[in-house]
């Protein structure tokens, strides 16, 4: 009975995860900023203007998480707001994975 007990506390101890990861977290604050701020600018002119920023803003993003450029082969050559919605949860899903590896501008 007691080999059960230290079989079971030796595999809770193995896969236990730490439960603050803060102290190991080295985030690039100016990378977070200048992501952010293109997802920003990508959302606040999505429906107004596509612009060249906004697709500078597109290829930034694309360096580091998926973008859909194939949904922007309709006729008028823009990015719809529902693949946009759809493309930002993976970008924020992305950054939130790696934040913490030091990211750094491709």
């Amino acid at each position: 009975m007691k080999n059960i007990y230290i079989v079971i506390i030796s595999l809770f101890f193995l896969y236990c995860k730490p439960i603050n990861n803060a102290n190991n977290c080295t985030e690039n604050s100016q990378f977070k900023k200048q992501f952010f701020s293109n997802i920003n600018y990508i959302e606040k002119n999505i429906s107004v203007k596509q612009d060249e920023q906004f697709r500078t803003s597109l290829k930034f993003i694309s360096k580091y998480a998926y973008v859909s450029y194939d949904s922007m082969l309709n006729y008028a050559r823009t990015y719809p707001i529902g693949i946009f919605e759809d493309d930002k949860k993976g970008w924020l899903k992305w950054y939130d994975e790696n934040k913490c590896s030091n990211i750094q501008f491709k």
